[in-house]
């Protein structure tokens, strides 16, 4: 995926021709070397964010479709803000508050993407995003 977004924005003339896609970091496990089982919950985790996306950019679709019903769109300033860069925290399985998250939450296949769960698409995800850069949030540099 990280490839094919990098040589996608190439071909968008977003990124340089001649611009090289830095190495994968080394601690990042590579597709083809996760289990089955790994790859399946994977999947899962990015259609989850893909979901999330898609149920953003419908409510940015009405909000915009309401200021052009009201006469109001060519008068507003829409800002769209994010902090820095795709976020590789995995804090149900790491961090401060790992522990608590296992016991209030349910990250099980079967109940990914419910209330019962509180799923962060990871570090293998965030690189992916990331390009065409190296890292991910938390770094100082390029994809942080």
């Amino acid at each position: 995926l990280r490839e094919l977004r990098f040589e996608s924005l190439q071909a968008a003339g977003i990124v340089a021709p001649d611009h090289e896609l830095p190495p994968r970091l080394d601690w990042i496990t590579p597709w083809d070397e996760l289990s089955l089982e790994e790859q399946r919950v994977e999947a899962r985790k990015m259609e989850l964010y893909a979901a999330m996306l898609d149920n953003l950019d419908d409510h940015v679709g009405r909000l915009l479709g309401y200021l052009e019903e009201e006469g109001m769109l060519e008068n507003t300033l829409v800002v769209f803000m994010s902090d820095n860069g795709a976020a590789a925290e995995d804090f149900y399985n790491a961090g401060p508050f790992a522990e608590w998250l296992r016991r209030h939450y349910d990250n099980r296949y079967e109940t990914m993407g419910t209330p019962a769960s509180y799923v962060s698409y990871g570090p293998q995800w965030a690189e992916a995003g990331s390009a065409p850069y190296r890292g991910h949030k938390s770094w100082a540099h390029e994809g942080g």
